[in-house]
């Protein structure tokens, strides 16, 4: 049976990738005709072109286990205060200013002062890649830069579940105390002919409401418990989080302007990353995402 022309495409990219050495002008050439979106070829290639990978692919996963390492402790060399991402960008701006203010006070001594001064300057250099971040690719929930937890419709459906259940019984209850007072207003009327049986019957009601009460205030008791007790676990049954990519965003940017001194942070250097950190982020093997 013939094979169809994108299985042929996937064979021609797949195979380029295993040789070795890779031959980059055949990667080059592949690539320019549209890398498949399949097999995860167009994250390996995409690495290979940009010098990632190397032109081993038995060499890559030492290459990446060595970026990985590198990264980190890039980022504990230059990063003294690491990005909070809940954290209000007017919050971030005032905080500067505060600083801004203490150093100009001059109420700091000497290796204090300094100390602010990289405070500000590293929480000025943080306030500009947020803000250009916070704007980057809005359309795509992947570049969202604050993200709910997706909790577990199992849960969410017991809880709706058991506030049906508390909405039936009040019902209920409710019912109870509209038949017991109009119970009581024929008493009543009746209490001068029919005194003496009117008082047992009364008791009997009583006795009986007191019993519909008991009984519906211990279903509610039940209910409750069950909505603290299902309250309490929903936290331990959401999802757990997606790779926070808009964190890797803000720490590659960061990075780099501290390592590039001469060209810093440039507005826009945000929307050349993005579609290359998304690329990478699809890659299936874990292994190459941690670096982030």
């Amino acid at each position: 049976m013939q094979k169809s022309r994108l299985a042929r495409r996937n064979e021609q990219f797949s195979s380029a990738i295993k040789q070795i050495p890779i031959d980059m002008s055949l990667i080059k050439a592949l690539a320019f005709t549209g890398i498949p979106d399949s097999s995860n070829l167009r994250p390996i290639f995409w690495k290979i072109l940009l010098n990632y990978l190397p032109l081993n692919p038995k060499e890559w996963e030492d290459t990446l286990k060595e970026n990985r390492e590198n990264f980190h402790i890039l980022k504990k060399e230059v990063m003294i205060f690491p990005f909070d991402l809940s954290f209000n960008i007017v919050n971030l701006i005032s905080e500067i200013e505060d600083a801004m203010e203490e150093v100009k006070d001059s109420k700091l001594n000497q290796e204090e002062n300094e100390k602010k001064k990289k405070m500000i300057a590293e929480k000025q250099l943080q306030l500009e890649i947020l803000k250009d971040v916070s704007r980057t690719r809005t359309s795509m929930s992947f570049f969202h830069l604050h993200e709910e937890p997706e909790v577990d419709e199992k849960v969410l459906q017991k809880l709706k579940t058991n506030s049906e259940e508390e909405k039936k019984i009040n019902e209920n209850e409710n019912e109870n105390q509209n038949q017991n007072q109009n119970q009581n207003e024929n008493q009543n009327e009746n209490q001068n002919e029919n005194e003496n049986e009117n008082q047992n019957q009364n008791q009997n009601q009583n006795e009986n409401q007191n019993e519909n009460q008991n009984l519906n205030q211990n279903e509610n008791q039940n209910l409750n418990e069950n909505n603290i007790n299902l309250q309490s676990n929903t936290e331990s049954q959401i999802k757990p989080k997606k790779p926070n990519w808009v964190l890797s965003l803000c720490n590659i940017l960061f990075v780099f302007a501290k390592l590039s001194p001469g060209i810093g942070y440039v507005q826009g250097m945000n929307e050349i990353l993005a579609p290359i950190l998304y690329i990478f982020a699809t890659d299936s093997d874990p292994e190459s995402q941690s670096i982030f």
